[in-house]
């Protein structure tokens, strides 16, 4: 009987709980969206501890010289230290086809070809100086797989999938050797260049070979790198894991350590920045959405004073009339669910893009997408 009354009211009365549906519409999108944001800066907290986006490298004073692998494993050891990825930057010759030429530089057809393992951990692409437009990244596992620059594979008809020949030069006696590799990925993007005249100085040359690969094709004779790149496991402890790998007997002459805490600094920036926006969001929201609809059901209830006294009179007790007017304002309220989790999902979804530096756009669009889609809206 109280349900039907409740319905009964709402349909008769349509244009008033339409401007109610409206207001219940913007303050629970407006919740949702906030306690989305919320929910996103709790994980962030704890998805920017455990990221991998803060390494530091070891690598040679004498620009690009090698140096062996047996002195980066001295520094695995430390028990701050994450990943390793060994890397190794060397021309290459590309055949069959044709590399990018730019102004003033001598045409050959060599790459600037670098050796390394998981290329979503590379600086080059966490930095944001390259992308990765196509495909996939390469892994630790990755064989016989190479990843190319867009302009390289626009110039060529290259696409994912197709396969790339690549080999040494010759040295001396030494026969050049040759390798086919499968393009798994296309990156976009430019880093600073150290030029020299030659074809593979350019980024569009670049290309990323499996480290072990990249060996063979090279005859390297022993594990040598030109750089290896360390994961920490706990970024806020840094300067004291730089400080523990800075005393080990290493080769200090000619080895320097060069640390990244870029996207660490921003992302923790950002969720900070996040946080403080959310907490003066909710208290405007909170204080101004309560008070609006207060004053509104206060005034329309005014005007239902004379339904109140008839009630009264045929015996319905003030509880009763309260439980009425409470049961219209949820079941107009339980009509703006589902807009208002449309609504605050895409508003939130729009926020973090612009908000966010590209950095850590994706990582923090996972986490939204990784948040129960009922917890907030429950919430709200």
């Amino acid at each position: 009987m109280l349900l039907q009354q409740a319905i009964a009211y709402i349909s008769r009365k349509r244009t008033r709980n339409l401007v109610l549906f409206l207001i219940l519409l913007l303050i629970l999108s407006c919740l949702y969206f906030c306690f989305s944001l919320m929910q996103v800066g709790g994980k962030l907290e704890d998805h920017i501890k455990q990221s991998a986006g803060t390494s530091f490298a070891l690598t040679s004073k004498q620009g690009g010289k090698p140096f062996a692998l047996k002195e980066a494993e001295k520094v695995q050891e430390l028990s701050g230290v994450g990943s390793m990825v060994p890397q190794y930057e060397s021309p290459v010759r590309i055949l069959g086809k044709e590399a990018v030429t730019g102004q003033q530089s001598v045409e050959r057809d060599d790459l600037g070809q670098e050796a390394t393992q998981k290329t979503d951990h590379h600086l080059d692409f966490r930095s944001g100086s390259f992308q990765l437009v196509q495909g996939k990244h390469l892994s630790d596992k990755a064989s016989g797989q190479v990843l190319i620059h867009e302009e390289l594979a626009k110039k060529n008809k290259l696409k994912v999938g197709d396969q790339l020949t690549l080999s040494s030069f010759q040295m001396g006696e030494t026969p050049a050797k040759e390798q086919t590799f499968e393009i798994v990925g296309i990156f976009s993007g430019k880093k600073q260049e150290k030029f020299t005249g030659m074809t593979s100085d350019l980024s569009e040359n670049q290309v990323y070979l499996p480290y072990e690969d990249a060996t063979k094709l090279l005859g390297l004779s022993q594990q040598e790198v030109t750089q290896v790149t360390f994961g920490v496991k706990d970024p806020e402890k840094i300067d004291a894991l730089l400080k523990q790998v800075k005393s080990l007997d290493l080769d200090w002459q000619s080895l320097r350590v060069v640390e990244d805490r870029k996207a660490f600094d921003q992302m923790k920036e950002s969720s900070q920045t996040l946080e403080g926006l959310v907490r003066i969001m909710m208290i405007v929201l909170l204080v101004t959405g309560a008070g609006a609809l207060s004053l509104l059901l206060s005034l329309w209830t005014r005007e239902r004073i004379h339904e109140i006294g008839v009630l009264l009179s045929i015996g319905k007790s003030k509880g009763r009339i309260f439980g009425q007017f409470l049961l219209e304002v949820v079941l107009v309220s339980l009509l703006a669910v589902i807009p208002a989790f449309l609504i605050g999902r895409m508003v939130s979804q729009r926020f973090l893009e612009q908000f966010v530096g590209e950095t850590g756009q994706q990582q923090t669009l996972d986490l939204l997408h990784q948040i129960p889609q009922g917890l907030s809206l429950g919430i709200a």
